[in-house]
């Protein structure tokens, strides 16, 4: 476990809803970005994903579902979403969110039954989160709360997840919801309820995951969207506030300790909240680029910007089968003239390429090329005067080297 002290960003919002977008977003203070930062990676990874979805949920998140942080840039959700850990269990277990059985025989039944199996067809992921959960059981000792603030249940969150990741789902991302954190009344009594669960249902995963040989594989990061003020309150608890600790565990942070230097109690901005020493999203490129494996090009343009890493996390990028760095980065834009669209792009070494153009919606429109190339500037040309295509916002999609990279262009008649 590690912990990263005096988290934040410049300018910090306590506001609940605003915050969290920009946590979500890795956008500044005072710019509105309605994608996500994980949203963009995978909207790079699965270009056509609302069309020709990977067949495993390339995000899962319980609660929590009004988060941008898997949102493509065309405002689609790259996630799963279940509401708690019951509606992704039910899932896990039966294949369906609904039962189609148990319904009146009447017509009313027939309704019933037509609109829950509508419904439990739009759960495209369903059998293959079936399959995993099945595959696997728990081994841990989650321990769920009991008359304590935390309303959505950690435990039962976990342990789905754990199952899910040791039943071979192959999802990468996952986000759980812990909620109960803010404090504005009786801290001294919720604060060490809320601790003591978090840490004994983390433990309990982390054994659960080894049961299964797979811990070494799973790496866990809390965040929140501010932290709280210094002094308490009148109620005996504390306000928003502005830097706060980030907590991450598993055994590829390579150790245990502190990183941010200690809060400073005196040094505070003008309304008196701690003031920030590390950016929240140099943690996020970090873990994009050692965790994660993504090019350092690639990070950047997720990010929006450059963000110094943060090496004391003792991440380490230990490339897989599955990782996206077997290249470096390539470089591509979109030149317009006469009519068309010239897709340019450099790579850095000889490699397959497949270049396809797809409409908004994610379907194909055309192959534009598809073979071995070499190393160096190549252009492929999209022509616009084309009867059967309409002007427009279409994506242009590059395969090279086991990545995807996309771009929109667009078309005028």
């Amino acid at each position: 476990m590690k912990v990263v002290n005096n988290v934040g960003y410049p300018d910090q919002n306590l506001s609940h809803f605003r915050s969290g977008d920009i946590w979500a977003s890795a956008s500044d203070s005072n710019v509105v970005d309605d994608s996500g930062w994980l949203g963009r990676w995978l909207n790079d990874l699965y270009p056509e994903f609302a069309t020709n979805p990977p067949d495993v949920p390339p995000a899962i998140q319980i609660g929590g579902g009004g988060s941008i942080t898997f949102t493509n840039p065309d405002e689609i959700d790259m996630s799963m979403i279940a509401a708690n850990p019951e509606q992704l269990a039910e899932i896990a277990l039966t294949g369906m969110l609904y039962d189609t059985q148990d319904v009146p025989d009447c017509y009313y039944g027939e309704q019933l039954t037509y609109m829950r199996t509508i419904a439990n067809s739009t759960f495209r992921y369903a059998q293959s989160i079936a399959d995993a959960y099945g595959a696997s059981t728990n081994n841990g000792a989650y321990e769920s709360p009991n008359n304590s603030p935390l309303r959505i249940d950690i435990a039962e969150q976990l342990a789905v997840v754990a199952r899910l990741i040791k039943g071979g789902l192959g999802t990468r991302l996952y986000m759980v919801t812990v909620d109960g954190f803010d404090t504005h009344a009786g801290q001294n009594n919720v604060h060490p309820s809320l601790m003591y669960y978090l840490a004994v249902n983390v433990k309990a995963f982390y054994d659960d995951l080894a049961a299964g040989g797979v811990d070494n594989d799973v790496l866990c990061m809390t965040h929140s969207e501010f932290g709280r003020r210094i002094e308490q309150n009148a109620s005996q608890g504390t306000d928003h506030g502005a830097a706060a600790p980030l907590m991450m565990f598993g055994s590829g942070l390579n150790g245990n300790g502190f990183v941010g230097g200690w809060p400073n109690l005196q040094n505070v901005d003008v309304v008196g909240n701690l003031e920030y020493a590390v950016d929240f999203r140099r943690i996020y490129a970090t873990v994009l680029e050692d965790w994660l494996c993504i090019d350092t090009a690639l990070v950047d343009q997720v990010m929006g910007q450059s963000f110094t890493r943060l090496p004391e996390l003792g991440l380490v990028c230990l490339p897989t089968s599955t990782s996206y760095t077997n290249v470096p980065s390539i470089q591509h834009k979109a030149l317009y003239g006469n009519g068309q669209v010239i897709i340019e792009y450099t790579l850095p070494e000889p490699m397959p390429v497949t270049i396809q153009v797809f409409d908004i919606l994610g379907r194909p429109v055309e192959q534009l090329y598809k073979g071995q190339q070499w190393q160096g500037t190549h252009q492929v040309t999209f022509r616009s005067n084309q009867a059967r295509l309409v002007a427009g916002i279409y994506v242009y999609s590059i395969e090279a080297g086991g990545r995807v990279y996309s771009q929109k262009i667009r078309l005028m008649n």
